[in-house]
């Protein structure tokens, strides 16, 4: 006949022996989890679904004056992790009750789908014809080839330089 302690000494060895096999088991599974490439079962960097960020520096805003209005010149680093074959560059007039987007306070990324859309090949764009001291915003999302697109950069905004006389 079992006796509760041959019971509780039987479940607790298979028990010890479960649970080491088990912290034995799990560095291996997440080495695994982590894996990335072609057929390796991980994330492929250029599925349907990108995140990227926009490299490790903001973009760039230079502007200049002309007798006609002002001329932004917008360079940023590529994705690092994403072949990008373009870019959507999202820009517009910034009004002062409006509410820039590192005041919203939110999960969800930074919107690309307002003010003007202009879609370039190389990480930078070059803007004319803006208002002089203004308040412009600035957005950036890259795509590949498959048209999978990273999220929106940081919104960055810029005032534009006085008009020349």
């Amino acid at each position: 006949m079992l006796t509760l302690e041959t019971l509780i000494r039987s479940v607790s060895s298979k028990l010890v022996t479960s649970m080491v096999r088990l912290i034995l088991v799990i560095p291996l599974l997440m080495s695994l989890a982590s894996c990335a490439g072609e057929e390796a079962g991980g994330i492929d960097p250029n599925s349907g679904i990108a995140h990227a960020d926009g490299g490790d520096e903001d973009p760039i805003v230079t502007m200049s004056s002309t007798g006609t209005g002002v001329t932004a010149q917008v360079t940023w680093e590529p994705p690092p992790g994403f072949v990008a074959a373009g870019y959507e560059f999202y820009y517009g007039k910034q009004s002062s009750d409006e509410v820039a987007s590192d005041e919203i306070v939110s999960d969800e990324p930074v919107s690309c789908t307002r003010g003007e859309k202009e879609t370039v090949d190389a990480p930078q764009a070059t803007i004319t014809g803006l208002e002089p001291n203004a308040q412009y915003f600035f957005v950036i999302r890259a795509f590949n080839e498959d048209q999978s697109e990273t999220m929106c950069s940081n919104e960055i905004t810029a005032e534009t330089t006085p008009a020349q006389s």
